[in-house]
């Protein structure tokens, strides 16, 4: 299994996101994210580039939480400390919506999490849809090692949904397995 390791607080690392097998978008789209960090917070980047026109990208609403944000075009960022079995999940829809969960473990335990709102910039034009993010990470994740899964739903005009992740290791698209999170921050000093 290859890890990115997230050391230098600065440069962005680029990842390339793969589509589960059985869910293949129907345009021709690649997916990417980056993530750096600082001081305890997180900056993260989320690209489609191709064929943005056979998406459906919600429209702008206030940037306030919101529920099921999953079920339509949506980026993802899933961490955790190593060793440890709670975790968070929080979404970021091009709509500017948000949402931020914790697990006490795998799927366990499901509970709103408390945390500062997310700065979210999208950049919408012809090939390309991206999402600039500024996170200040929850206490329960300002450990290190912390484990990183970057994913995302990207949903066409005909309401399909294809799941990108760094690693899918399952039948089913399933973003909440730790040993898909390949991506990993060593300390945050």
């Amino acid at each position: 299994m290859t890890t990115a390791v997230c050391d230098d607080n600065d440069i962005p690392v680029w990842l390339s996101l793969q589509c589960h097998p059985l869910y293949q978008h129907s345009g021709s789209v690649t997916v990417c994210a980056a993530v750096s960090h600082a001081a305890g917070s997180l900056l993260l980047h989320y690209r489609v580039a191709g064929e943005v026109s056979s998406l459906n990208v919600p429209g702008r609403k206030l940037p306030e939480r919101a529920d099921n944000l999953w079920q339509h075009t949506c980026a993802e960022l899933f961490a955790g400390v190593e060793h440890a079995e709670a975790y968070c999940e929080f979404n970021f829809a091009p709509s500017l919506q948000w949402a931020a969960y914790q697990f006490a473990g795998y799927r366990k335990d499901l509970r709103t999490l408390s945390c500062s709102a997310p700065v979210i910039e999208m950049k919408h034009e012809d090939q390309v849809l991206e999402w600039r993010v500024e996170l200040v990470l929850p206490w329960s994740c300002r450990q290190a090692p912390l484990q990183l899964g970057l994913s995302m739903v990207v949903e066409d005009m005909a309401g399909s949904c294809s799941y990108w992740a760094l690693r899918h290791d399952t039948s089913r698209p399933d973003f909440h397995r730790r040993e898909n999170w390949i991506c990993r921050i060593e300390s945050f000093a």
